[in-house]
């Protein structure tokens, strides 16, 4: 079986070429794969007991689902790799392709934020970072990786806002707690 998935902490997309679907969240991939899994024994069975009249196959138009799953993996794996040498242009080039194909991805959109970060882009980011929260608002990441984006435009209170949001969501999260604790209108140690 093929898989891929794009980082962002906690989100994955999973990819697998077998049973060809797509899921975005954290914990839903595996419950999804023994799901479609126990779907696909049930079915066998039902075919090897079930009817025995003859069914004439129908002709089908060529699997450019798969096509395009494979084309997501090509862009992710460049994408990242864009990312680990720190070409953070060529990273948010690939996102945005990755985009054009699978709009409604958060992960995507997330990941396109942070190379937004990573050249400054705060504005351009916040945008990727709130339509990524609007497909998964109950995500940790968008929200804390839009805190990062807030503190770089100085904006400390909506910071701390998605920082707190975030330890609603998971009050063991490290992260939110440390870049909380970047307000800059603390007193800061000499």
């Amino acid at each position: 079986m093929s898989q891929f998935w794009i980082v962002n902490r906690r989100w994955t997309i999973l990819y697998a070429s077998s049973i060809k679907f797509i899921c975005v969240a954290c914990g839903e991939a595996k419950r999804l794969y023994l799901r479609l899994s126990a779907f696909a024994i049930l079915l066998s069975i039902l075919l090897v007991f079930g009817s025995a009249q003859p069914v004439m196959a129908q002709s089908q138009p060529p699997n450019t689902k798969a096509e395009q799953l494979q084309q997501l993996d090509e862009l992710a794996q460049k994408a990242l790799s864009a990312t680990n040498i720190g070409d953070f242009a060529m990273a948010e080039t690939y996102w945005t392709e990755i985009l054009s194909q699978f709009p409604d991805n958060p992960a995507a959109w997330s990941n396109r934020g942070n190379a937004r970060v990573s050249q400054n882009k705060l504005k351009e980011a916040l945008a990727d970072y709130n339509k990524a929260i609007e497909l998964a608002p109950s995500a940790t990441d968008p929200y804390l990786n839009r805190g990062t984006a807030l503190e770089g435009l100085g904006k400390w209170e909506e910071a701390i806002a998605d920082y707190n949001h975030v330890l609603q969501l998971d009050p063991q999260d490290a992260m939110a707690y440390n870049n909380r604790g970047n307000d800059r209108r603390l007193p800061q140690i000499s």
